[in-house]
């Protein structure tokens, strides 16, 4: 499983940026911290381009916990197509804001 992510003919996983060779580790954990799935990507590869791969990889959950930096409205689509629900907190500059209570409390979080 491991050697299927990592080590694709042609793909290492690394990535060039400003500060050379870089590579990334997209990690999901569970309600202990405790590491259940994850996804490699070269260093400049944001955050929000791997997580649909990520979420599709993950096994059944009540809630998927992000921070804000995975703010979208596809994503929390996605989540809620997986019968889960979206804990996400929105960006400063997000268009949709709510109250703290307002998101925690609603299914549209």
């Amino acid at each position: 499983m491991v050697k299927e992510r990592c080590f694709d003919e042609g793909f290492q996983g690394i990535g060039k940026s400003v500060a050379g060779n870089t590579t990334k580790i997209h990690m999901a954990v569970d309600s202990y911290g405790l590491p259940i799935e994850f996804y490699i990507t070269g260093g400049e590869v944001h955050n929000s381009k791997a997580a649909p791969t990520l979420i599709n990889m993950l096994p059944r959950a009540d809630y998927i916990i992000a921070d804000r930096g995975y703010d979208s409205e596809v994503l929390r689509e996605q989540i809620r197509d997986k019968n889960a629900i979206p804990v996400i907190p929105r960006k400063k500059n997000s268009k949709l804001l709510c109250s703290y209570w307002a998101c925690l409390n609603s299914s549209i979080s």
